[in-house]
């Protein structure tokens, strides 16, 4: 038995991958294509709710500015910084990847 919820799992299959390109495009860039040492505004989430979840246990949190430390030259996790809470987290790149950003502000 699937253990997702019917009506997520028929949305999903129901959006086509233009719709998660618009998405996008609309909400900003993914994590790990953002540049290094730079704030950075978690703008949203991309993915489940586990995906959710997970982030939200390792602090990271819509609108909380957060900076990209370091990242593998060709694969494997990135060291990111939450400059709100000033805690770094190394994300594995799957995660990463659904994380989308905007350029933001230096916090106060």
């Amino acid at each position: 038995m699937d253990a997702r919820p019917r009506f997520f799992y028929n949305v999903l299959s129901a959006m086509s991958k233009d719709d998660f390109s618009t998405m996008e495009r609309a909400a900003g860039r993914r994590l790990t294509e953002a540049p290094l040492n730079t704030p950075l505004r978690i703008v949203g989430i991309l993915g489940g709710e586990g995906v959710r979840r997970r982030l939200l246990s390792l602090g990271f949190h819509k609108n909380d500015l957060v900076q990209l430390d370091s990242q593998a030259i060709l694969r494997g996790p990135v060291l990111v910084r939450n400059l709100t809470s000033d805690i770094r987290v190394a994300l594995g790149r799957g995660v990463a990847q659904k994380v989308l950003v905007e350029a933001g502000d230096e916090p106060s």
